[in-house]
Formats: C-alpha cells, sequence, structure tokens
C-alpha cells in the first residue's frame, strides 16, 4: 500500500466514524419532542452537507491519485475539522 491509498484510507476511516455518530444523533432526533425534534433535524442536515463536502473533497482526491495537490488535501482536512467540530457541538447539545 503506498502513502497515497493509506492517507485516502486513514480519511475514510474518519468519514465513516463520524457518520457513525450523525446516526446516533438522528436515532435521538426520533425520540425527542417536538421542538428539540426540529432543531436536531435542522442540525442533522446541516452535518449532512458538512458530509457530503468532505466526500467530495475525498472522490477529488482519489481522482488526482499521486499527484493531488497539498491543496486538495488541506481543503479535505479542513472540512473534516469542520464536520468533526460540528458534530462534537451537537453531540454535547443532544446529550
Amino acid at each position: 500500500m503506498d502513502r497515497q491509498e493509506a492517507y485516502q484510507e486513514k480519511m475514510e476511516a474518519r468519514v465513516k466514524a463520524l457518520q457513525a455518530q450523525i446516526e446516533g444523533l438522528a436515532a435521538k432526533a426520533n425520540e425527542a419532542k417536538a421542538d428539540a425534534k426540529i432543531e436536531l433535524m435542522e442540525g442533522l442536515d446541516r452535518l449532512m452537507a458538512k458530509r457530503d463536502e468532505v466526500q467530495t473533497k475525498l472522490g477529488k482526491l482519489k481522482e488526482a491519485g499521486e499527484k493531488a495537490s497539498d491543496d486538495l488535501r488541506q481543503g479535505l482536512e479542513s472540512a473534516l475539522f469542520d464536520l468533526k467540530t460540528a458534530v462534537d457541538k451537537a453531540l454535547d447539545k443532544f446529550k
């Protein structure tokens, strides 16, 4: 396995872990009262949009292969950081 593949697998694993947390929040939303449910569902929509952005950037990185630029990697890592921060805030809010 080359360095690029290892990096991609690492990023995919991080996305999967965050996806599991998002799914946990979705389960909580199904159990929540009406007002809290609306707020949580809106938050989930934002999280899923951020997740989609990360997956798009990861796809671009895969397409670029070995010649992927540092800008692509930095963009992916920035988007992943934003997603993780948003997931962590949502988890804290709805514990």
